[in-house]
């Protein structure tokens, strides 16, 4: 299994479902050294299939068209790198112009305006009256389908998609803690569509012993958004609770006040923060674009 923090997860929940098929995992692929190839080479050597997501070829001979040239009998099976910012339009890393993420209270994330309230001298209370603000529900429509839209693009020319999973769901429950952290039921989707490419049955009993993990990447949590709220199902609550939980299951919370209030002290004390994110902001829209 080679991608991103998801593939992990979903290593998890394949070999639960289908407990015939042996696991055979790898750390994240942005944490392994590309110059150090024979690290994914001494697994993918070992193994029958390769469950991947699209790793371009800048990550050199660990890429998957390098490997699949070097490793040419292997069955590949390819998934999305499932990313959905429709819960969370105001979400977003603050990469450095130098290389490297800030961080912050909750790990890599950043809620854009709290940022700009720091940048523009904003007081707690207007920081917080613009993330309570509700936006027109058509305007909100059309940023979740744009969302849709551009995780169903990335899934082009791939072996399983996961878009109309999502398009189903997305206002019956919450699918995501942030904007690439599904829950388990995403990626067990996701595992089912693989189990049946491999002719492998997934018996219900097994299913339930799937369904009933605890979600696997719910480390990091944020709040809904406001404009998404109105447009979920009553059963679906939002504490606007920011989490992030360790390993132990030893959970750390925030409310809205306090959180803002703890991230506008960290922003205020980094000169060049403007920078930074006028920086993230360019570069995101050129990975979206």
């Amino acid at each position: 299994m080679l991608g991103n923090c998801q593939s992990g997860a979903l290593s998890l929940l394949i070999e639960c479902i289908c407990p015939t098929m042996k696991r055979l995992s790898l750390p994240a692929i942005h944490t392994l050294d590309k110059k150090k190839p024979e690290v994914v080479w001494s697994i993918v050597r070992d193994v029958d299939v390769v469950i991947h997501q699209p790793i371009s070829d800048s990550f050199q001979e660990i890429g998957i068209n390098a490997l699949k040239l070097k490793f040419p009998n292997k069955l590949y099976i390819s998934f999305p790198s499932i990313y959905f910012n429709g819960y969370f339009p105001n979400l977003i890393y603050l990469r450095k112009p130098a290389g490297g993420t800030l961080g912050g209270r909750l790990r890599d994330f950043h809620d854009s305006r709290i940022v700009e309230g720091a940048i523009f001298g904003q007081s707690i209370e207007e920081i917080k009256n613009q993330i309570c603000k509700k936006i027109p529900v058509d305007k909100v429509l059309t940023d979740v389908n744009i969302s849709l839209e551009n995780l169903r693009k990335r899934e082009i020319g791939l072996d399983v998609e996961v878009t109309s999973y999502i398009k189903k769901n997305v206002f019956k429950k919450r699918l995501f803690y942030v904007f690439n952290h599904p829950i388990n039921d995403v990626l067990i989707y996701v595992a089912i569509r693989i189990c049946d490419i491999l002719k492998q049955n997934v018996t219900n009993e097994r299913l339930q012993l799937g369904k009933n993990k605890p979600d696997y990447l719910a480390k990091t949590q944020a709040p809904l958004d406001y404009s998404i709220i109105q447009l979920l199902d009553s059963t679906v609550s939002n504490d606007l609770i920011y989490a992030i939980r360790d390993n132990s299951g030893h959970v750390q919370k925030w409310p809205l006040i306090n959180f803002i209030e703890t991230q506008v002290d960290l922003y205020r004390s980094i000169t060049d923060l403007e920078k930074i994110y006028n920086f993230s902001l360019r570069r995101n829209e050129k990975l979206e674009g």
